[in-house]
């Protein structure tokens, strides 16, 4: 863990969210993402990047850890 939080992304950016998803046949697809005690869920007409993409952003909002971890799961996981 310690690597991670120094680790650096394209030169001065640190590492701020590790996203860890459930294993994925590519059909499989998140559609919700937790973090803490909180948890998101991916909207019907939402794309996955942009579910992602709101997910860590809530994510990182809601803690001032860095790095912060956000689960995704898919449907057959809940």
């Amino acid at each position: 863990m310690n690597k991670l939080e120094r680790a650096e992304i394209g030169g001065s950016e640190l590492l701020e969210a590790i996203i860890v998803s459930g294993m994925s046949t590519g059909v499989n697809k998140p559609v919700r993402a937790s973090f803490g005690d909180q948890v998101v869920d991916r909207r019907a007409d939402e794309a996955e990047d942009d579910f992602i993409e709101r997910a860590t952003a809530e994510a990182l909002a809601a803690t001032p850890q860095r790095p912060c971890l956000l689960f995704l799961r898919s449907e057959e996981m809940l």
